[in-house]
């Protein structure tokens, strides 16, 4: 599980080797693109990748199941963690 502040932004990276074809993330099973909010990097060469998704401006909202999937001709890997999300404390 992952904490965070809301208002801060958050990244997650995955390295991995082989011949991949896809990768993709998703929150609570639904796909996550780029956006103003979100940002999904990829990158590879000679059997090396790497993606990382980068939650700017992270808010309550964006708490939940958070997922990596991975795709290539001999299957599918996916790696999840669950993100909490918490209000910034404010002094009285």
């Amino acid at each position: 599980m992952l904490l965070v502040a809301v208002k801060t932004p958050r990244s997650s990276q995955v390295s991995l080797s082989g011949c991949i074809v896809q990768i993709s993330w998703s929150k609570d099973g639904q796909p996550i693109k780029s956006s103003g909010q979100y940002q999904v990097e990829m990158a590879g060469d000679r059997g090396q990748y790497w993606s990382r998704l980068t939650v700017y401006d992270v808010r309550v909202t964006d708490a939940g199941q958070w997922t990596v999937t991975a795709v290539n001709g001999f299957g599918t890997v996916t790696s999840s963690s669950a993100l909490t999300v918490r209000r910034k404390a404010r002094l009285r």
